[in-house]
């Protein structure tokens, strides 16, 4: 009989253990880059007469004014109610910066893992795929309720309703207790992210089913077809010898 070379897996199985694709990997990266973003960039517009903010990313631009509006006793009050306010969403903001970071830096890693494994030990590496995208969906979804939680119960305080009526007085109506265009565009992309999660999750447990499909599927034995020819053609030339 011929010899048939062994093969690790077959081509069904070798498409189930590739790692996930690339490009939905980098579109969790590139997600949870935008989250930071505007978590910071939120931060940092609604810091108000505080001079370098919650996160000291960059001076108010109220501060740096040629004339400031505040004057006295009043500009005293408005600092101290900036960094009050400022200290109540701090939670929500190095939160959100811990798990943004948390989360590029993990993926980011699968990412890089997954490129450099390739076929090898691919089962192990698609279980771990799969438990980092559940884990990492959860984290999302947590981190994005919480984030919500302490922004609008700082708005509802008394602090920020003053600090409200303080800008207000000034003209500043946009420094108000609602929820700002960056908290709600953290809120968004914190669900997208969750969202790319899931897929991903999804994914691996479908590789997964194609692993167990495989492994219960009964050995295929190739049948030596390519030995009937030869060994007809061998007898008829016994055949005309003898004659």
């Amino acid at each position: 009989a011929l010899s048939v070379p062994n093969r690790s897996c077959t081509h069904s199985a070798c498409v189930a253990a590739r790692p996930p694709p690339g490009i939905l990997k980098l579109a969790e990266i590139l997600v949870s880059l935008m989250t930071l973003i505007c978590v910071a960039a939120s931060q940092a517009s609604m810091a108000g007469h505080t001079a370098m903010g919650g996160l000291n990313l960059a001076s108010s631009s109220i501060n740096n004014m040629p004339y400031s509006p505040f004057q006295g006793t009043e500009m005293q009050q408005v600092q101290e109610l900036d960094r009050a306010y400022s200290q109540m969403r701090s939670p929500a903001v190095y939160g959100g910066v811990a798990v943004c970071i948390s989360l590029f830096c993990m993926t980011l890693g699968m990412l890089v893992g997954g490129t450099k494994q390739g076929l090898r030990g691919s089962r192990r590496w698609v279980i771990a795929d799969f438990v980092f995208s559940l884990l990492a969906f959860v984290l999302s979804v947590v981190g994005v309720a919480l984030y919500l939680t302490v922004v609008i119960n700082v708005n509802a305080t008394d602090t920020c309703k003053k600090r409200e009526q303080v800008y207000a007085g000034r003209g500043y109506t946009w420094m108000n207790c609602s929820v700002q265009g960056g908290d709600a565009a953290t809120a968004l992309f914190g669900i997208i992210l969750a969202i790319l999660y899931v897929v991903s999750t999804v994914f691996a447990a479908l590789k997964l089913r194609q692993f167990q499909r495989h492994e219960s599927e009964p050995p295929s034995v190739p049948k030596p077809q390519a030995d009937r020819p030869r060994r007809s053609r061998n007898h008829s030339r016994e055949n005309d010898l003898y004659v």
